[in-house]
C-alpha cells in the first residue's frame, strides 16, 4: 500500500537496510514510509548473470498482508511476579529497555562493566541501548565487547553490522553480516541486509539471491513472529517489504 508504514526498533533500522522506504524518526522507534521513489543504486554490472527474484507466493506458505497505514502501539508487556521480586540491575535494565528508556538503561547497568569480564546480557543491553540513542561509537565498542563475551551469538554480529552501516562502513558491515550467516544460516535479516547492499552496488542478481534466501528461511515463521528485537520487525512485515520490491520491478 503506497504511503503505508513499516515500524521497526531503532537498533535494526539503518536506512541501508530499507532503501525502498523513507525514514521518519519518532521517539523510541523509526518508521519507514513506503514511497514510489526507487532508491538510487549503482548501474547493474553487465558481467554479473541476472537472477530474478521468484514470486513471493512460490516461496512462502502464507501470503504477506499489505503494510497498513494504521499504527497501533504494542501492548505493554506484563512482568511476572518472580521477575519483579528478583530481577536485579540487569532485569531492571531490561524493563527500561522495553519501555524505550534507553538512557536510563545505560545509567542502570554497573559502570564497571566496561572493564570486564563481560556478561553477555549486560553487553547486549548496553550495545542495543546505545545504538538506539544514536551513540554509534559507543555502541560499536559495546558490540565488540558483546562479541568478546558471546562470540557465537549471531545477533551480536548483526547489531555490529547495523551500527557499521550507520557509520557508512558497508564493507565492514558486509563482513559482519557474512559472519552472521556463518553462525546461523537461517538469520533472515542478514540475508535481507546483504541483498540490499548488493543491489546498492548495482549487483541486482546477487541481491535477488540474498532476497530469495531470506524468503526461503521466512517459511519457518508465522506472519506475526518477531525476527529479532522484542519490539521489532515481524516475518510478515519483511515478507511484504520483499513483495513490494518484486511488484515495483514488474511494473512497466
Amino acid at each position: 500500500v503506497e504511503g503505508g508504514w513499516l515500524v521497526v526498533s531503532p537498533s535494526e533500522a539503518s536506512e541501508a537496510l530499507f532503501p525502498q522506504f523513507l525514514a521518519v524518526n519518532f521517539p523510541g522507534a523509526i518508521l519507514f514510509q513506503k514511497s514510489d521513489a526507487l532508491p538510487a543504486t549503482e548501474p547493474q554490472d553487465a558481467s554479473v548473470p541476472a537472477f530474478t527474484l521468484p514470486a513471493i507466493e512460490a516461496l512462502l506458505p502464507w501470503t504477506p498482508a499489505a503494510i497498513t497505514a494504521d499504527l497501533k502501539p504494542a501492548a505493554p508487556r506484563e512482568e511476572s511476579a518472580v521477575t519483579n521480586v528478583a530481577r536485579g540491575p540487569v532485569g531492571a535494565a531490561k524493563s527500561l529497555y522495553q519501555a524505550g528508556l534507553y538512557g536510563e538503561v545505560v545509567d542502570t547497568l554497573p559502570a564497571e562493566s566496561a572493564e570486564g569480564p563481560f556478561e553477555p546480557a549486560v553487553t547486549a543491553l548496553l550495545a542495543r541501548a546505545l545504538a538506539n540513542q544514536g551513540r554509534l561509537v559507543d555502541a560499536l565498542a559495546w558490540c565488540d565487547r558483546w562479541i568478546t563475551a558471546d562470540k557465537l551469538n549471531p545477533a551480536a554480529h548483526y547489531l555490529r553490522a547495523v551500527v557499521l552501516l550507520e557509520h557508512a562502513e558497508p564493507k565492514q558491515a558486509r563482513a559482519s553480516l557474512r559472519r552472521v550467516i556463518y553462525l546461523d544460516q537461517g538469520f533472515v535479516l542478514a540475508h535481507f541486509a546483504l541483498g540490499n547492499l548488493a543491489r546498492n552496488r548495482g549487483n541486482t542478481g546477487a541481491g535477488n539471491k540474498h532476497f530469495a534466501n531470506a524468503l526461503y528461511f521466512l517459511r519457518r515463521y508465522k506472519p506475526d513472529d518477531l525476527l529479532l528485537e522484542p519490539d521489532g520487525l515481524t516475518a510478515g512485515q519483511l515478507a511484504q517489504t520483499l513483495a513490494s520490491i518484486t511488484e515495483r520491478e514488474k511494473s512497466p
